[in-house]
């Protein structure tokens, strides 16, 4: 049986928008800081 990994960064921007709405502001700020050019652009 053949499994796959899906990653935060596989998903749509839209998506990653609508989850990052639920945290609070300064989670996503430590969270997301540097890790990567597309997550800085949200």
């Amino acid at each position: 049986m053949n499994y796959s990994t899906v990653q935060l960064v596989d998903l749509p921007d839209e998506m990653l928008i609508e989850i990052l709405k639920k945290l609070t502001n300064v989670d996503v700020l430590y969270s997301m800081l540097g890790v990567s050019q597309r997550f800085d652009r949200l």
